[in-house]
């Protein structure tokens, strides 16, 4: 399985412009969620979501590593993984 080639995590939601991601670090922004029709809760709902991504992956990497889950979960997570890294 191929890595992700995202910028890596952790991201996080940014203080000041609650609809922007950015690095952890608070250095790099990684994207501005702001469709025109959406509300202050939709675009923070949105950027949350999006900053929690990396961390996602990441478990479900580690769910499917671990086995033991049934055939339909591991299928469910290697699709997840393969959409995530841009794999068919």
């Amino acid at each position: 399985m191929s890595g992700a080639k995202h910028t890596p995590g952790p991201w996080r939601v940014d203080p000041d412009f609650p609809s922007d991601v950015q690095t952890a670090d608070g250095l790099r922004e990684i994207c501005n969620p702001s469709p025109s029709d959406a509300t202050d809760e939709e675009l923070l709902a949105n950027a949350r979501l999006i900053a929690a991504a990396p961390d996602m992956l990441a478990v479900l990497k580690r769910l499917d590593r671990k086995g033991g889950l049934g055939l339909d979960v591991h299928e469910w997570i290697g699709a997840v993984i393969a959409q995530a890294e841009g794999r068919p």
